[in-house]
């Protein structure tokens, strides 16, 4: 398991979900604007299917895929990537978009990409966020935080990850 960041606790950044939609229209915007159309979206999962469900609305592209992927083992750790989903569209001759909610490290999306290049005529990526460390670039990203981000479909699941944490090592979350 590997530490994503040198201290045991990252500093959290919440987004609401009128920051979802709010960035969800940068990015469709940036692409709307561009001469890029679309035929097939894809959410990795789990971040990213949301995400991507909107961004696929916007741009009104009814081919809608989730590439499902385990990399996260919780906060601030990760694991190997390990595909637990893969898309059963046919995407020979398609310009798809991968949409994922934050490219952290980039090795999901680096993974995804590479793995849908040799079938697709296109593929491009997306995120709502990246980090400034990132091994790969998104073509269409509506920001840059260099803080662990919370969105709104994972605060529970944060929250109580925090609280074992804490308890186990004797703090308050």
């Amino acid at each position: 398991m590997e530490t994503v960041y040198k201290e045991s606790r990252p500093q959290l950044q919440e987004i609401s979900w009128e920051d979802v939609m709010i960035l969800s229209s940068k990015v469709a915007k940036v692409i709307l604007s561009g001469s890029y159309r679309f035929d097939a979206v894809i959410g990795i999962s789990r971040g990213g299917i949301i995400p991507a469900r909107i961004i696929s609305d916007m741009l009104l592209v009814r081919d809608f895929y989730v590439y499902g992927i385990k990399y996260y083992s919780g906060i601030n750790e990760r694991d190997e990537i390990k595909v637990v989903q893969k898309p059963e569209g046919n995407f020979k001759g398609k310009n798809v978009l991968i949409v994922d909610d934050i490219i952290d490290s980039g090795k999901t999306m680096a993974f995804v990409k590479k793995e849908l290049e040799g079938e697709a005529a296109s593929v491009k990526v997306a995120a709502l966020l990246k980090k400034p460390w990132s091994e790969i670039d998104p073509d269409f990203c509506a920001g840059v935080t260099d803080k662990w981000v919370v969105f709104p479909w994972e605060i529970t699941e944060t929250k109580a990850e925090l609280e074992g944490k804490a308890a186990s090592s004797g703090k308050n979350a």
